[in-house]
């Protein structure tokens, strides 16, 4: 199946596909030992990376459908509880054992995060200031039509600069802080519900002491030309998130330098093949 033919798959389907991961997922991690080298090991990375792709392709394809998943249960039930309580949360930040170097880069990566979303907003606000009121008239709205135009152009480049900040959060904190068996940990304790990575971040910040996250997008005292170049330390980690270590805890602060022929763990999201078919995913 290609990217777009995966983007648009029926909700009906993706809560199929994800609980047959969520299956496989958690057999993997009854049957796993401290071996890395092991079988269940191997197995247990083969399927979390194809989840991993499935939902990037689908926030590809359907980002609205993706946001509804999230509050619809993975078993098809018609359940009450629309997400999970923070006393889950809770057990879930101790069972999956963050390491302490993990914490501090997961910190570390919240604050860069809510800096960007700030100066985003921000930078959104002052756009949506220009634009000219109702008042102007019919007469003159003509005289407006490039400047509207250019407004536009600008709102919607700073949506699509957004929905990629989230994606890169998204990819930092599951494929590059997080090893492949604590995301499966925190996929099969969740389930039938998918878990909420920003719930989970913002208990550890709270239980660490740090800023609330509205606090983390006000300016402090930066421009957002500083926000914005504090960002792209994102885009260079991710960099260093290969094919060969996104299974594993990939520093974020003092982050390392892959080997120049290391292929981008962001390009391998779509250049390996899928394969959805229920053969392969038969527990």
């Amino acid at each position: 199946m290609t990217v777009e033919e995966v983007g648009k798959i029926s909700s009906t389907e993706f809560q199929r596909l994800y609980s047959l991961y969520a299956r496989k997922l958690g057999a993997c991690l009854l049957e796993m030992t401290d071996s890395e080298a092991c079988s269940t090991s191997e197995d247990l990375h083969r399927w979390i990376t194809e989840l991993t792709s499935l939902m990037v392709c689908v926030s590809l394809g359907n980002p609205k459908g993706l946001k509804a998943f999230h509050s619809a249960s993975m078993d098809g039930s018609s359940a009450s509880v629309r997400q999970l309580p923070e006393s889950f949360y809770e057990d879930l930040l101790v069972t999956v054992d963050l390491t302490e170097a993990q914490v501090q880069d997961l910190l570390y990566l919240r604050r860069l995060f809510c800096g960007k979303i700030g100066q985003l907003s921000r930078s959104r606000k002052e756009l949506m200031s220009k634009l000219p009121s109702d008042s102007i008239g019919i007469c003159h709205a003509s005289d407006k039509l490039e400047e509207v135009t250019n407004l536009a152009e600008q709102l919607r480049a700073n949506g699509s600069e957004e929905y990629r900040t989230y994606m890169q959060f998204a990819s930092s904190f599951y494929r590059g802080v997080l090893t492949a068996k604590q995301h499966a940990i925190g996929i099969v304790h969740s389930y039938p519900w998918i878990p909420e990575k920003h719930r989970l971040l913002e208990l550890l910040a709270a239980k660490s002491g740090e800023p609330t996250a509205e606090t983390l997008t006000q300016s402090a005292g930066l421009d957002n030309l500083q926000h914005a170049a504090n960002w792209q330390q994102i885009d260079e980690y991710l960099k260093t998130v290969t094919v060969h270590n996104m299974n594993q805890h990939v520093p974020l602060i003092k982050d390392p330098v892959p080997p120049a022929s290391d292929q981008s763990f962001v390009s391998s999201y779509t250049e390996q093949p899928l394969d959805l078919s229920s053969e392969s995913l038969r527990c």
